[in-house]
């Protein structure tokens, strides 16, 4: 309705518009958010509810400019605020504010235009985030340590799964004990890790000697401990983890006092507090002062975690965990030290199982080489023997036949003494590497000639390289040595020929030929299993591998190797 035209006199209008005001005034006086009205023109504040005041920590803010209460890192962000809202877009972001007191919270905005008393403004709506993004902060730090563990867990397995493919290989026992400690060291974070192994010792008795050393100074490596008289003699002998979380704590015990050291018992393992390690070195076996070596000691370390080296109830040891500062342990990482002392343990257990096996191995080569002397020295023997025994009568007959047996006799008595030293070459089979192949192939042609009694004759040409690689010279003679041996049971030949050719440009070529009866070497047969033996052997090493053989006609191996192996041309 159109205003009256008495002065003074009120409108419905005027009604109307008065109730919206107070309606909006409640609103805006008893909302919870923060709601400021600022001037476009003067950039200053010209309301600010009661929400807004508190947060900022004033009783009235009408006339404040907003740098008075934006945090200088924040005042880039209102010059964006009122530019946005300027060009009649909605403003949104997060900003930090500073109380009347001086404290800095952080605050949510959100802007938009607004006529205050006909004039251009802007609406303010602020929420006080801090609680907000402390607990994101918060989850977000949990879920880092989170991530942290998921990978710390990873890590782990992998070391695990490194440790037990190490424990299953062919390394030395040494090599796998120095491996342990590296692991046990990058993966409990300790700073010095140590593995014992029970030991007679003359002065001590049964006592633990360092067998693998990680990060310990050189003074501590060379240690004795006595069973039962440290804390990782003490894990020896409970067969149960021994922790001492603070070295230092427990010093004056060691050093003079007698009080009760006694145990706490936790979870499963033993907490010692006051079992510190007694150290005995081969310089520092008798000090003048025996507490100097566990002071020093103390004064690198600060705790220490011992855990046994067992299968089942067999000790072998311990795996000492060495720390810089004192700690307590979680079960979790007592479990990982156990984990690795397993495996460790299952080391040992396996290297000495492969001893056993290896001296079952000798037993049975001795028995073996017992059976070759019977069956070709022994035979070879007694043949020499009838023939020396009847040539005395022979000759006086026919001198000419006498003469025959008599190289039959050199013939027999030569191949039973090649026999003798192929045997003692097998005892060793180092000496494949050390002897020349020329004198190796000797042998096996005398030895050839004593079994078939065929001509083996043996012609080496070409300058001989100063030493063909140890894995090239024992393939050669083991293929030459299997020829032969297929040429004896097989060939029925009467001349064999073994020759080596070496080559300026470093090729090697070894060729065994005979005039046996030859075979198709079409047909593959059981008895032709030596021929697959021979070309893998060839293989092994880089050599051309070449069989030639028809019926009737003998048979030629030839086996050709160059330092560097062969390329396609």
């Amino acid at each position: 309705m159109p205003r009256s035209g008495v002065p003074g006199s009120i409108t419905s209008l005027d009604i109307g518009l008065s109730e919206f005001q107070q309606q909006y005034r409640a609103v805006f006086e008893a909302s919870s958010d923060g709601l400021v009205i600022t001037d476009l023109d003067t950039e200053c504040v010209i309301d600010a509810n009661p929400a807004f005041c508190r947060m900022h920590g004033y009783e009235n803010m009408d006339g404040i400019h907003p740098s008075t209460f934006i945090h200088p890192d924040s005042h880039h962000l209102f010059g964006e605020y009122l530019q946005t809202i300027r060009n009649g877009h909605e403003y949104r972001c997060q900003a930090r504010d500073i109380r009347k007191d001086g404290s800095i919270f952080d605050v949510e905005v959100i802007g938009r235009s607004f006529l205050y008393g006909g004039r251009p403004a802007i609406l303010g709506i602020v929420r006080d985030i801090t609680d907000r993004l402390r607990d994101f902060q918060v989850l977000e730090e949990r879920v880092a340590e989170r991530t942290r563990e998921i990978e710390r867990r990873r890590e782990v397995a992998e070391g695990l799964r490194d440790l037990l493919a190490t424990v299953n290989s062919r390394r030395t026992l040494d090599e796998i004990m120095q491996y342990v400690v590296q692991q046990t060291c990058n993966l409990l974070n300790c700073d010095a890790a140590s593995v014992f192994i029970a030991d007679e010792d003359e002065e001590f008795g049964e006592a633990l000697i360092a067998k693998a050393n990680m990060g310990l100074e050189p003074e501590l490596m060379d240690v004795r401990l006595p069973v039962g008289q440290s804390s990782t003699g003490l894990a020896y002998k409970e067969l149960r983890p021994v922790i001492v979380p603070d070295i230092r704590a427990a010093l004056p015990a060691a050093t003079g006092r007698r009080e009760d050291l006694g145990t706490q018992e936790h979870s499963n393992y033993i907490a010692v507090h006051h079992l510190p390690e007694v150290l005995e070195t081969s310089d520092l076996s008798r000090p003048e002062d025996p507490g100097a070596l566990l002071r020093s000691f103390a004064e690198s370390y600060g705790a220490l975690l011992a855990v046994p080296l067992a299968v089942k109830d067999e000790r072998y040891g311990v795996l000492s965990l060495y720390y810089r500062g004192s700690r307590e342990f979680t079960e979790d990482e007592v479990a990982l030290a156990e984990a690795f002392a397993d495996q460790t343990a299952l080391a040992i257990e396996n290297a000495r199982l492969r001893e056993q096996a290896e001296k079952a191995a000798a037993i049975e080569e001795r028995q073996w080489l017992a059976r070759e002397l019977h069956d070709a020295v022994t035979q070879t023997l007694f043949s020499a023997t009838l023939i020396a025994d009847v040539i005395p009568e022979i000759w006086e007959v026919n001198p000419d036949a006498a003469r025959g047996r008599l190289e039959q006799l050199r013939r027999l008595t030569r191949g039973a003494l090649a026999e003798m030293r192929l045997l003692l070459v097998e005892l060793r089979p180092g000496v494949l590497g050390e002897l020349s192949l020329t004198d190796l192939l000797k042998q096996l042609a005398d030895a050839a000639a004593g079994t078939t009694g065929a001509e083996v004759s043996v012609r080496c040409e070409g300058p001989s390289p100063t030493r063909l690689p140890a894995n090239v010279q024992v393939a050669l003679y083991r293929i030459a040595q299997e020829a032969l041996n297929n040429i004896a049971k097989h060939a029925r030949a009467t001349h064999v020929s073994v020759e080596l050719h070496h080559e300026s440009d470093g090729r090697v070529t070894l060729r065994i030929e005979d005039n046996g009866q030859g075979f198709d070497t079409g047909t593959n047969t059981p008895g032709h299993l030596g021929l697959s033996i021979m070309c893998e052997r060839a293989q092994d090493i880089g050599a051309l591998f070449r069989l030639d053989s028809t019926t009737g006609n003998g048979t030629r191996i030839t086996v050709n190797w160059r330092n560097g192996g062969w390329t396609d041309s």
